[in-house]
Order: C-alpha cells, then structure tokens, then sequence
C-alpha cells in the first residue's frame, strides 16, 4: 500500500474554520483529490519515524534568496513543495509531483509530516462548485550514498514530462553592466563581445536585451517603472526587430528580457488584481488581461527572438517577493477574477499559456513559481540575483542556489544560477572564480561584461567557459556539505575536484 495513503489526519478548512473532513478528500496511491462546494485549505498528516538527529534540506517557492541550508529536524519552519531528510545511513525524499493545483508545504517533526495545501483564489475561498480537483500527487523516494544523486532522482520522480532546450543555453545578459540603462548600441557592444568568445562554436550563445528597452522604461514613479506596454519600445532602441536582426548577424541568439504583468495601459475594471497609482498587475484568469499577455509573447516572436526571460510574474501574481511568504502565498481579502479555480490552477494555466504563445522560442523564467513552472518552462532562475557591485551577494544568490538546486537540472528545467557581473566594482579575481565554478557546473552559464574590464585575461576566460558551456556536462555537486554550509567551497565537477577560496 502507498505510504501516503495512510494519513493519521485529514483537515479542511472554509473561510477561517478548520475540520476534520476525510470525506471531501480521497487519497488513494498518493493523489489526493478534493471534491467540495468551497475552501481555502486541506492539511494532511502522516506519522513517520525519523532519527532524532536527523537534517533536512528543503526547496523554495520560486527562486531561493541564499538562505536555504540543511536544518535540524526540530527546528520550526516549513519547506515548499518538497524535503530531503538526511539521516546516518540513508536518504530520504518526500514531495509532491510538478504541477499540482495547490500551493504545497510540508512542516517536519520527528515523528510527523503535514502537507498544508493552500487551495485559495487569491486570499478568498475558492468556489469549487462541488467539482472533484486532483490537488497533488505525493511522492517518496528512498536511497543510500550521495545525498544529491538522490535528491536528482526525486527531482526526475517529480516531474514526469520535463521540457528542456534542445541545447545547453549560455551567453549573455548585460543588466549587471547597464543595469536598465542601456540601448539598441549597448546591447550591440555587448553582442559583439559574446559573439567574439562563442567564435566557432556550432551551439550559438545568446545574448539578452534586459530591462531598459519598453517605452515607459523608468519615467515612472521616481525612475523606477520597469513594466509594460511591450508593443512599443523607447527612443533609445528604436526598432525591436531591427535589433534581432543585427545580433543574428553577428552570430548571437536574440533574448528579449519582459514583465508581462505589469503595465501602464488602460485596463477593464476586474482584469487586474492590484493597483499602485496607475500601475497595474494584470489578473491572469482575465480573459481580456490574458489575451494582452499572450500578444505580447506572440509579438516578441514576431520581431525574431529565440528566446524570452520572463521575469516578475510571481510578484505580479501575489503581490510580494516569496521570501516574504510564510505558508501562505497572500494575505488581505482580494480574489482572482475566476474564484472557481484556486490560485495555482489559474498560475498553471497563464504558464501553459505562455508557452503555446511562445511557439519555437525558449523561455527562461525568472521569478515564477519553480513547481508549477516545471514541464512548462525550458529554463529556469533558480536564485535570486546576483551582482556587478558586491561580491557577496554573488556568493550569498549564486553559490547558495548552485548547491541547492543544481539537482533540479535537467530534471525540472536547464537550472540557471545567473550571471557573472564582470565590472570594475568587483575584483577580476573573484569573480573569475564564480565563473570557474559556472564552467564545471553544467548548468545554464551566462555573463554580462563591461566593455572596460574586456581585457584579454577575461576574453579568453570567458571563451573557455563558453566551449565547455556550449556543450552537455554532468551537474558538479557540493563535497563534505554539512548543517553549517550555505557557501561550499568544494566540489565534484566532470573534470574531478575543484576547490574554491570564497572570501
């Protein structure tokens, strides 16, 4: 019999009143349906017997923000989506499957594990109807030696269908040189130094034309404004396409940086959840607000890119960065325009969306939600930002996240730990380092560089790392990482050990 069949307690609640109800959920070989007029949470329990002394490592909702770390068993906290227990001799996994219709949690103890399912719209009941909705599939796995081989495993037991780019993604993204000030020139800058370190290679690098380029670009709340419309671009950049066009030129992949959600226009009463000022986040389950995003995508295409860094939809959607999220993603009394379908169904939809609308290009999602992204999404951030002024943030997003998440690649999505910020605020040193550290991962490498730290020791760095990035490698894994690690500095890559001196 499945483990997760047997639960010790099945809750539900309605608007704040929770109930024991084991008749509106069935679980049976670990899907757990609901079939109810209304709700907005189900929790369920199952008894376990963990060692006292047991470690466990969880995930994050969308990016990870170089805090997530192994934890005792006893201490409070809540881990999305899924959890690996590390205890003396083996390794354990428990989950939930991608592409759930809830906001899935577990919380820990020694001897139980709960499943809170957030099944809201928004903060508000969701109006089921009496339909039956398949919440979640829960998964386990079980092994022994290396903790990550396991944890890669689950990630692949998770997510059944994944959706990846045909070939490895690398190139670059010059927002941590221009840092939204830039232009149709700046780019191109940027393009040719790319173009010079891909020379020869048969998979093309990409280069990303980041924030900066929409009409209303920083004209906005005290330069501040980075939202749409994206029909239109500004004087700097001039014609889209006829951007595309010149980097295709020279050899680079085009990438168009977007924040769909978010917009200046005009827009019907109900298509939007929030407003600041005249600063509108649109309501995926809108069918109008639905139908201005996905023109958006089909145009982007139109004007030739290969690829799109969709960026800010887990913002936009719930109105707060998820490192603020405790187990509950929003909270006030407002809804989506659908209250039929909870708040993960609608995200899942706008996602499947997306990617229709998307056609041939390849999406590189960035601050979406990581579980309901999988098998929808080709690329994913799966860190918060790193940085072109302080090295120790790089550190904190890139080699935090790295470690991590890397067994998330290629079983989820090509992981993408962002950038190297190569400037002349940050040593030519360390960063080299972190983009050593790119080159043996595996994972998505991408660089922005500043036309005056181009020198030759970086020209040729970069060109190594994109020979090996251009190319499939096994993911490097972190070696000796205990309870106290957030950093490692050692690590098993496809060319042996490789130690780092992270200052």
């Amino acid at each position: 019999m499945n483990f997760f069949d047997r639960p010790v307690c099945v809750s539900v609640c309605r608007g704040k009143t929770w109930q024991a109800d084991k008749g509106a959920v069935k679980i049976e070989n670990g899907v757990i349906s609901l079939t109810i007029d209304s709700a907005s949470w189900v929790k369920v329990e199952w008894a376990v017997d963990l060692e006292a002394d047991a470690w466990i490592l969880g995930d994050a909702w969308e990016r990870t923000y170089g805090d997530v770390g192994w934890r005792p068993v006893g201490q409070p906290g809540f881990y999305p989506w899924y959890f690996t227990v590390k205890e003396k001799e083996r390794v354990r996994c428990f989950g939930v499957k991608t592409g759930p219709a809830a906001l899935c949690s577990w919380t820990v103890t020694s001897n139980c594990i709960s499943l809170m399912m957030d099944v809201r719209c928004g903060c508000l009941d969701t109006l089921f109807g009496g339909r039956t909705v398949e919440l979640a599939t829960a998964v386990t796995l079980e092994g022994t030696g290396e903790v990550f081989d396991v944890m890669h495993n689950f990630c692949k037991l998770m997510c059944d269908k994944p959706v990846l780019p045909l070939q490895p993604i690398y190139g670059g993204d010059e927002w941590y040189t221009n840092y939204g000030k830039n232009s149709f020139s700046k780019v191109m800058d940027h393009a040719k130094i790319i173009a010079e370190c891909a020379q020869g290679l048969e998979n093309r690098p990409i280069q990303v034309v980041d924030a900066g380029w929409t009409l209303c670009h920083n004209w906005y709340l005290n330069d501040e404004y980075i939202g749409g419309p994206h029909r239109y671009c500004n004087a700097q950049f001039g014609d889209m396409k006829a951007l595309a066009d010149a980097m295709k030129e020279i050899g680079v992949r085009p990438a168009l940086w977007c924040r769909p959600m978010e917009t200046l226009e005009n827009v019907p009463d109900g298509a939007f959840t929030r407003r600041i000022r005249n600063i509108k986040n649109l309501d995926p389950s809108h069918p109008w607000a639905r139908e201005l995003m996905m023109n958006d995508i089909r145009l982007f295409a139109e004007w030739g890119y290969d690829v799109i860094k969709h960026d800010f939809a887990g913002i936009d959607t719930f109105g707060t960065y998820a490192f603020e999220w405790s187990q509950s993603a929003c909270e006030g009394e407002w809804s989506f325009y659908d209250r039929s379908r909870t708040s993960a169904e609608i995200t899942l939809d706008y996602y499947r969306d997306t990617a229709e609308a998307a056609g041939d290009m390849t999406i590189n999602a960035c601050n979406t939600l990581s579980h309901l992204s999988a098998g929808i999404f080709a690329g994913y951030r799966i860190g918060d930002d790193i940085s072109g002024h302080d090295f120790a943030r790089t550190l904190k997003m890139g080699v935090n996240t790295m470690a991590v998440r890397g067994c998330q690649h290629n079983a989820f999505y090509a992981a993408d730990p962002d950038c190297v910020g190569i400037t002349d605020e940050i040593e030519w040193e360390e960063n080299k380092q972190w983009l050593e550290l790119l080159k043996y991962s595996g994972l998505t490498t991408i660089v922005s560089v500043q036309k005056e730290m181009y020198t030759s020791e970086v020209r040729d760095a970069v060109t190594e790392a994109f020979q090996m990035a251009s190319e499939p490698h096994p993911v490097a894994r972190p070696i000796g990482w205990d309870e106290k690690t957030l950093t490692p500095n050692r690590w098993l890559t496809f060319d042996g050990e490789k130690e780092f001196q992270w200052n």
